[in-house]
């Protein structure tokens, strides 16, 4: 009788698409899998901190003061950690030698964050031009324009809370989730390209804004190339965050709308 070995051989011989069907069914379950833990964590963030708004734990004032533009950053920094100690439970994390070229100097890192900024900044005012010209405007969130109309040219603590979660908060935390964990582990585990469209369709969808969806996606695959291109987390952050408050000066200085 034949011993497993050689009937694997044996139905590779005879089905050369077995191998690759397998390979192809591995990476469809690993991304399911990552997607999976992502979800997890966003609904574990999300209740934790519905619960204490449902019973009025948090005070009026606290609300009225922008607390809604710490809930995004607040519900993604619990995600990524409950999905990094999944992963830690489960396999592991990805190998340090992830991506498939070696790891540039930090100038070179540098030279790519410029060249990215210019990508997001040039891609996404091109999206919603084309919107705009095709009926479809895209518009900054309503609770966002409230925010930079009722200031006033003034420094209220609503805008300081939206400035701080835009530039420091939100890049920081949205990058460990989407980009450190779900790209990342999608990247080994599935496939490269599976990882950029996965990523960066969960990156705008989580932002909850329909019609600025095709701005968010551009910028998930922005984020997620300068990852690669440097291997350095903190470059994504950094080209989303300097992304974020070129949005916020157009916002606040010119009379036009960008998406954040």
């Amino acid at each position: 009788m034949l011993g497993s070995c050689a009937k694997s051989r044996l139905r590779a011989m005879l089905d050369p698409q077995e191998p690759h069907t397998r390979a192809s069914s591995t990476r469809s379950l690993s991304l399911v899998r990552e997607l999976g833990f992502a979800l997890v964590g966003l609904l574990a963030g999300t209740l934790v901190l519905e619960i204490p708004m449902t019973l009025g734990l948090f005070p009026d004032e606290m609300k009225a003061a922008g607390l809604s533009f710490l809930y995004g950053p607040l519900v993604t920094v619990m995600a990524a950690g409950i999905y990094a100690w999944l992963v830690r439970r489960v396999d592991g994390t990805p190998p340090t030698d992830w991506a498939d070229s070696p790891r540039p100097n930090t100038g070179k890192a540098m030279a790519w964050v410029s060249s990215h900024i210019v990508l997001a900044l040039v891609g996404s005012t091109a999206i919603t031009t084309l919107s705009k010209l095709a009926g479809l405007p895209i518009e900054e969130q309503a609770g966002v324009l409230d925010i930079v109309e009722s200031a006033a040219g003034t420094l209220t603590p609503e805008l300081v809370m939206l400035i701080t979660s835009a530039i420091a908060l939100a890049p920081v935390c949205e990058e460990w989730l989407f980009r450190g964990l779900l790209f990342r582990r999608s990247y080994v585990r599935a496939t490269p390209l599976a990882a950029f469209w996965i990523s960066a369709l969960a990156f705008a969808i989580v932002h909850g804004h329909a019609i600025g969806i095709p701005v968010y996606f551009w910028l998930g695959l922005v984020f997620a190339d300068i990852y690669v291109r440097t291997q350095r987390l903190w470059c994504a952050m950094l080209v989303h965050a300097l992304n974020n408050t070129a949005a916020l000066v157009i916002l606040l200085f010119v009379d036009e709308i960008a998406v954040l």
